[in-house]
């Protein structure tokens, strides 16, 4: 048996060394670039799950007034599904709606409709909650083209989307933020998710954060056009806890 394995070691380390250049071969591959996507197909969209992109909720407005509607496939004719309305975050000058993480709602029988807004880069506020209750309302509108009921509309957004989802569900009965088409339409909704969206910006920076919200740069002074110390009138109006009243969502 010595023998044997003495004969057959110049065999068993020619294959052993084969079988180590094989394995670096498959564990180090030369890289592949990552083909880039169109924003449309960064999102794979569910089994059973329909989409209609880029519907402008503002005839004639800006590029950003856009939205997607996703429903269930074969969606009975005259189905009234609850609509939840995403708002994404970003900062008020980052996001798009193409990135919309509330479609698990629709296999279960919701419809959910994406929006883009202006962003602080395009327009100052209250650019961006004229244009995010604009698109309520024409999705109230247009509700029964796309099987929505218009009397159970919720919204849910993240951080600036929840900022602004918190502003859709206090003013709903302020109309000073309805601008444009639609106006007999109401904008006020029957429920909101904030999620960590801010709702009063004079209070941030008594918090930890890697953001120092007073200066003129932080997002929220970017938002309303100057420091938010120093624009306290125009803060109060970016404020959700400003138009709290009884019968908000």
């Amino acid at each position: 048996c010595t023998d044997m394995n003495r004969s057959l070691a110049p065999g068993v380390v020619v294959l052993l060394l084969a079988v180590v250049a094989f394995a670096q071969d498959k564990v180090a591959p030369t890289p592949k670039p990552k083909p880039k996507l169109p924003p449309a197909q960064l999102q794979r969209i569910p089994d059973g799950v329909k989409v209609v992109r880029e519907l402008p909720y503002a005839p004639g407005g800006h590029e950003r007034h856009k939205l997607d509607i996703y429903t269930p496939d074969n969606v009975p004719v005259g189905a009234k599904l609850p609509l939840v309305v995403w708002v994404h975050g970003g900062g008020w000058q980052n996001g798009t709606k193409n990135a919309c993480p509330a479609l698990w709602l629709v296999p279960r029988g919701y419809a959910v409709a994406s929006i883009n807004y202006r962003l602080s880069s395009h327009a100052t506020y209250p650019a961006q909650i004229e244009d995010c209750k604009a698109a309520i309302r024409w999705l109230r509108a247009n509700a029964a083209a796309h099987g929505i009921d218009p009397e159970r509309i919720g919204a849910w957004g993240s951080s600036a989307g929840g900022h602004l989802v918190a502003l859709l569900g206090v003013t709903g009965d302020v109309k000073d933020f309805d601008k444009g088409e639609s106006l007999g339409v109401s904008s006020a909704l029957q429920a909101v998710c904030d999620f960590f969206g801010p709702t009063d910006f004079l209070q941030m920076s008594k918090f930890p954060s890697t953001i120092p919200h007073d200066s003129p740069t932080s997002p929220e002074s970017k938002l309303i056009g100057g420091a938010i110390q120093e624009n306290k009138a125009k803060v109060a109006r970016a404020n959700p806890l400003t138009f709290v009243s009884r019968g908000d969502a």
